[in-house]
């Protein structure tokens, strides 16, 4: 999917175990952190306006 990347090995592409597990790891967090802080955001929002 995406070839070599910034973290210090080879993507989901490379012919690493190690480094492949470890590239898709950081994907994993940073696509679970991206979803909860939109969700969090979304609730935020969605709060009715007089409670804060």
């Amino acid at each position: 999917m995406f070839g070599y990347n910034g973290y210090g090995g080879y993507g989901m592409m490379g012919g690493l175990g190690a480094w492949s597990f470890f590239g898709l790891l950081t994907w994993v967090f940073l696509i679970a952190f991206l979803v909860l802080g939109i969700a969090y955001f979304w609730k935020e929002i969605n709060k009715p306006k007089g409670k804060r």
